[in-house]
């Protein structure tokens, strides 16, 4: 047995990986390959956009199978496999090796459909400068503000990022952006505003509400992207007519989803991303928003945009920055947390790493905002209330509105579906819990109030996954999702799950007053402080910790790793 079968035995490849390797061997005669396909579409796949040959110690299963992989993964081998034809460097082969990265072609036209539409975005040139002036100081007030330099910014590029952590003012930027754009335009500006998810989408419509009618819709939506079509319906040939397109919660959107949309743009239209480059990045492969960041060398400017900062925004900004520099604007003051104290104090640790320094905020906090309860104690008798007093003020309320407002306050957060602390057990043991209470029958697969999960995209329902709702008993039981007017008859509902408790991931997009991150001791790659960082940053008002002291420093100590040729494509 080779180590490729015995890797798919241990279900460490799935039966994807070993399908497109033996596809590959059999299309291209390269019959000992099947470990080196199988390894890399794994990869590719998975989390990243490309393999690095020189650290493919990133792969899980690298230590129990170091010397098949490096010999594997050699350039000896690569240049074997480069003879029947299967790989070529920057050529139109099914893999691409460059750089010392191996890539599968479509990931890397994508990178460098990105990577070219950010290098070749424009400077736009400022028309009527004393309006420019006035407006800024309209929207933002007199004096120096990092927010009056993000709008200038967005003003000036035709590509901008604005990125900063909850309460920094991003979405209250972007809305004067348009306000001061508006009005410095000859004709009405076409406006898109869009999210990588619905409930993203719908968190968008709440935040940044517009009296002229916007409305935001996914990127799927907005790109006409549904389950038997994976490409936009638009090109540069046929691009969309939209003068400014705004993404939100841009560090969920991966690399093809990325691609597709730059390549959607007309030749003269605003792209604005919005995000928070230490969350976590898309569930699909890609960290776009990151690399960006990382390129562009976050609040350095070049002098000449530095000299327009100070004349427009009245700000001082470093001018030692590069051309990439100019793209992107960190707005780093909370307006929420003071982050010399409580969840935002524990939020900065969190994006230093500093495990000594989040486990003295948790443990020892003094705003009443951070609880803390060891994961030896009683943890499932905590659940067993927490369950119980949530379904209690749910049902109390009298109409479908208040209800789902009631359910949205909040939510338990683990890093993993499977495992004791895991959602799917969670859920369960709720369901349980609830049924011993007498608050619902064992036997019932809907009941009134109770929280559901949408798992998989439905284009005819117009229900995404991801998107949370609630079932009303209602002439029958009802499902109502935040957003909609409507309720969907619980029996047409896609495919579904109780949602007493959401991974980590499912949260992004989403705020709740209240916080319960389960963290248990994990050797896994993604216990990472992205995910921790994330984690608290969806608690608004209070955030309850399960966990031990070990745990909490060791998600701080490790980082999400994801491998890409963009960052260092936009420094070239």
């Amino acid at each position: 047995m080779n180590t490729a079968d015995i890797l798919y035995k241990n279900g460490q490849l799935r039966d994807i990986d070993v399908q497109f390797a033996k596809q590959m061997c059999e299309i291209f005669g390269c019959h000992d390959a099947h470990l080196f396909f199988s390894v890399l579409f794994y990869a590719v796949s998975t989390e990243h956009t490309c393999l690095k040959t020189d650290r493919i110690d990133i792969l899980p299963f690298y230590k129990e199978f170091k010397d098949e992989l490096d010999e594997t993964f050699s350039s000896a081998n690569i240049e074997k496999i480069a003879l029947s034809g299967a790989v070529a460097v920057n050529e139109n082969a099914p893999v691409i090796y460059t750089g010392g990265r191996l890539y599968l072609a479509s990931f890397y036209r994508s990178e460098k459909q990105v990577g070219g539409f950010i290098k070749n975005s424009k400077n736009l040139p400022v028309t009527d400068g004393e309006k420019l002036k006035k407006l800024l100081a309209r929207e933002f007030g007199e004096g120096a503000n990092m927010q009056k330099t993000a709008a200038l910014c967005a003003c000036l590029s035709g590509f901008c990022v604005i990125t900063g952590g909850p309460g920094t003012g991003k979405t209250t930027t972007v809305r004067k952006v348009l306000n001061i754009l508006n009005e410095l335009s000859d004709s009405p500006l076409n406006v898109a505003l869009t999210a990588p998810t619905g409930k993203a989408a719908n968190r968008l419509n709440e935040t940044l509400a517009d009296e002229d009618g916007l409305k935001a819709v996914t990127l799927h939506r907005l790109l006409g992207i549904t389950g038997s079509r994976d490409k936009s319906r638009f090109s540069q040939d046929y691009p969309m007519a939209y003068d400014v397109v705004i993404v939100d919660e841009a560090s969920m959107v991966d690399l093809k989803m990325m691609s597709e949309l730059v390549n959607s743009l007309k030749p003269d239209a605003r792209l604005i991303l919005l995000g928070d480059k230490d969350q976590l990045s898309s569930v699909m492969p890609g960290s776009v928003l990151g690399d960006i960041c990382t390129a562009s060398d976050t609040n350095m400017f070049t002098r000449e945009r530095a000299a327009l900062i100070k004349n427009y925004a009245e700000t001082d900004v470093s001018p030692d920055g590069t051309p990439m520099s100019d793209i992107t604007v960190a707005l780093t003051e909370s307006h929420r947390f003071d982050d010399s104290e409580g969840i935002g104090r524990l939020a900065k640790t969190c994006r230093q790493g500093d495990g000594d320094a989040a486990a003295d905020v948790i443990m020892n906090d003094i705003t009443g905002r951070i609880s803390f309860i060891p994961a030896d104690s009683d943890v499932m008798g905590f659940f067993r209330k927490y369950v119980t007093d949530l379904h209690k003020s749910i049902t109390a309320e009298v109409n479908h509105e208040n209800m789902l407002a009631a359910a949205a306050r909040s939510i338990i957060l683990c890093p993993n579906v499977t495992g004791r602390f895991g959602t799917q057990a969670i859920n369960s043991f709720a369901l349980s819990a609830l049924s011993r209470e007498g608050l619902r029958s064992s036997t019932e697969k809907y009941f009134h109030g109770q929280p559901v999960m949408i798992t998989e995209n439905d284009y005819s329902m117009n229900l995404f996954n991801g998107e949370t709702g609630l079932v009303v008993k209602q002439d029958g039981m009802k499902a109502y999702f935040a957003g909609r007017e409507k309720p969907v008859g619980v029996m047409r509902m896609p495919a579904w799950t109780n949602v007493y408790a959401m991974t980590v991931h499912k949260s992004q997009g989403s705020e709740f007053d209240h916080v319960i991150l389960v963290l248990p001791e994990s050797d896994s790659p993604i216990a990472t402080r992205e995910l921790f960082y994330t984690a608290v940053t969806r608690a608004k008002e209070k955030l309850t910790v399960i966990s031990t002291e070990a745990a909490i420093r060791s998600y701080l100590k490790r980082r999400t790793e994801r491998f890409s040729g963009l960052e260092e494509y936009l420094k070239s």
